[in-house]
């Protein structure tokens, strides 16, 4: 090989490699970080807040619409009229997602959830529903 296509070798095995390089930061930064991959989703922490904000209203001890109440997690659990509205790890066949992910709650006239919140509570969910200590239904 003479010296030119030397040279032109080398640069080309240079952008080649650094173009690579380049190319796996860029892939790292366009990756969201997944709440399902990284710490666990504490229910008193990150999802009871949504709950007083949207639902306590009308899903209480007291006033317990649909027979659901997300006053604790015990009762949250337990489900309503409609059955058990939690499936861990399953947020798909969970009603209580399915009727937030398609607008039927909260009830028209009411603050909708955000899709930040949303997005929340189908990974608290799919990472099993974790509270900061085991209920009992």
């Amino acid at each position: 090989m003479d010296v030119s296509r030397r040279k032109y070798f080398c640069l080309l095995l240079n952008c080649l490699l650094f173009s690579f390089q380049g190319s796996q930061v860029a892939d790292s930064a366009e990756k969201p970080s997944s709440s399902t991959s990284s710490s666990p989703l504490i229910y008193e922490d990150t999802i009871l807040p949504i709950f007083q904000a949207h639902c306590l209203k009308c899903h209480n001890t007291k006033n317990r619409k649909a027979e659901f109440d997300v006053s604790s997690p015990a009762a949250l659990l337990k489900g309503g009229e409609s059955g058990a509205g939690l499936v861990a790890g399953k947020p798909d066949e969970s009603l209580l997602y399915e009727y937030l992910h398609d607008g039927q709650m909260p009830p028209e006239g009411s603050r909708p959830l955000s899709a930040e919140d949303l997005q929340l509570i189908h990974n608290w969910i799919a990472q099993g529903m974790k509270f900061q200590q085991n209920p009992q239904v």
